[in-house]
């Protein structure tokens, strides 16, 4: 901003004057240099309309304001949240391969890539799968009771795409409790 006045009456003064409603913001009053001196969180809230206003000092005083939008963008700051973080089910030893067993939600409260949650079971076991978008979990191959009557899965959703062990990425862990019963074999 330039006021031509000569002296005190050219001096100016920059002032935020609305709309910094969680004290987010500071305002440099010499230079208009606006800094953020809060905690943005994009979660709470997703855009700022600041009311910019330059004062000069003379008699009378003048001003003139300007309407700043800010937008805040979202950074992976949540780490994806199960909606059941414990199931127990119980499944015949005769289960085919494929068959569903359960589906398992989380949910990520991120924007865009950073919301997408990846499933994967920590646990190792050759007999069970769950499908990496979808969080459904299947038999992959038969169980034998006789053998192990009950399994402790330890499922992972993760919000990296790109690879789910990334150190970066954010991560919920569940469990699965799954007791095979005994048929006729």
């Amino acid at each position: 901003a330039v006021d031509r006045d000569l002296g005190y009456n050219g001096k100016l003064i920059f002032g935020i004057t609305a709309g910094d409603v969680d004290s987010t913001f500071s305002i440099n009053q010499e230079t208009g240099d606006i800094r953020v001196t809060g905690y943005l969180d994009r979660e709470k809230r997703e855009r700022y309309y600041l009311n910019i206003t330059v004062f000069d000092l003379g008699k009378p005083q003048l001003s003139c304001s300007r309407m700043l939008s800010v937008v805040v963008l979202d950074v992976n700051d949540n780490a994806p949240v199960f909606d059941k973080s414990v199931v127990s089910f119980r499944i015949k030893e005769d289960t085919k391969s494929g068959t569903e067993i359960f589906r398992f939600k989380a949910t990520d409260e991120d924007l865009g890539e950073n919301s997408h949650v990846w499933y994967q079971i920590v646990t190792d076991t050759e007999n069970f799968h769950i499908d990496s978008r979808s969080g459904m979990l299947t038999v992959r191959q038969s169980l034998d009771r006789e053998s192990q009557s009950s399994y402790e899965l330890k499922i992972k959703a993760s919000d990296r795409a790109s690879d789910p062990n990334d150190p970066d990425a954010l991560h919920a862990v569940a469990l699965a409790r799954v007791l095979v019963d005994d048929v006729n074999d």
